[in-house]
């Protein structure tokens, strides 16, 4: 049940911030923010230009949590929806957001810097790729990097694993479960991305797993 966690944070010493909204979604805080979210086809929900009232309604309407503290922690309430859903918390991977609320509506949106995992552990696969016969190439942090300066790495990467189109799997080698590689590999960073969105950029011409 999502009142089962709660989240800690501090608010910029900012006197425009007068209150925050605590929410969470299966999406991350770009697609609210950047692409908004189309209400049953026909209204767009983009978060920075809803008014104080708006965002209040979401409150209201349990998509969000009004709080009048400007520090936390602080828990979820009981029965709380997805933002950009407005489905129930389930078995999901859930991006935790803070935002700064001013007299006209959202100044900035944190992003929790761990997710909410509650999916279950997926079954073990038991098919085989190709002839069933795999290549281990050892590529380093750079690989999670979106400098185009990486492209020859995975060039490498390519040629090593036969050349033309190959499959990919992302292995994270230094995480001890699953929950935290997902949150590795998922967690959107302001200004690096996640790890998906950096392989997404840099292996177009790859088809990737994980």
């Amino acid at each position: 049940m999502i009142e089962g966690y709660t989240v800690d944070f501090s608010s910029e010493d900012d006197e425009r911030v007068l209150n925050n909204l605590m929410f969470y979604t299966e999406k991350d805080k770009y697609t609210l923010v950047e692409e908004g979210y189309a209400e049953n086809g026909e209204t767009d929900l983009l978060l920075y230009e809803l008014s104080r009232e708006q965002l209040m309604e979401l409150a209201a309407d349990g998509r969000a949590k009004w709080l009048e503290q400007l520090d936390g922690p602080v828990t979820f309430d009981p029965g709380q929806k997805d933002i950009y859903t407005s489905e129930t918390f389930g078995k999901n991977t859930y991006n935790v957001c803070v935002a700064s609320v001013g007299e006209e509506g959202i100044l900035g949106i944190s992003i929790v810097n761990k997710m909410l995992i509650t999916a279950e552990i997926p079954e073990p696969a038991t098919a085989s790729i190709g002839d069933g016969n795999g290549m281990v190439v050892p590529a380093g942090g750079g690989t999670s990097s979106n400098d185009p300066d990486v492209a020859e790495l995975f060039e490498y990467i390519r040629l090593a694993a036969g050349g033309g189109t190959p499959r990919i799997a992302i292995l994270s080698s230094s995480r001890d479960t699953l929950s935290v590689v997902e949150n590795h590999y998922y967690f959107r960073h302001d200004e690096h991305g996640s790890l998906e969105t950096n392989f997404e950029a840099s292996v177009s011409n790859l088809y990737t797993f994980h």
